[in-house]
């Protein structure tokens, strides 16, 4: 039997619960350059699918009952090739910056938020090591 040693994992889909569901979808479709997905399975269960400009993955927004406590506001991150450039894009279609771009130990890093208040970090993932050898 051959031994495993790694999994290929791979994420299609991030399922965020958003109080005021429109907003935040008219946030990834006008600023994030999203498009709505037309998917009834989704669209049974009360969830709106977005899905990323250039990437193969769906943001899944479902509306969080005002029964229930509000979650912590950890940042939803979002990968770029170039912080700086889309920072600035970003900022031009008056995106809320909450941070200016800033060197974390994993990349450059800016923080924002839509006007429901969610919070994302556009981050530009960044190796520091000297030792760090980039695999092919």
């Amino acid at each position: 039997m051959e031994e495993l040693t790694e999994m290929k994992l791979e994420m299609q889909n991030v399922f965020l619960e958003v109080r005021q569901v429109d907003i935040v979808k008219n946030f990834f479709i006008q600023k994030l350059g999203f498009h709505e997905r037309a998917d009834r399975e989704y669209s049974r269960m009360g969830w709106t699918a977005l899905h990323a400009p250039a990437k193969q993955y769906t943001v899944i927004l479902s509306e969080q009952e005002e029964s229930q406590t509000p979650k912590a506001r950890t940042p939803i991150i979002i990968n770029t090739e170039d912080c700086l450039k889309d920072y600035y894009f970003l900022k031009q279609e008056q995106v809320e910056f909450l941070t200016e771009p800033r060197y974390l130990s994993i990349g450059l890093a800016a923080d924002f938020a839509d006007a429901a208040g969610n919070r994302y970090m556009l981050l530009e993932e960044r190796r520091y090591s000297k030792n760090y050898k980039q695999r092919v």
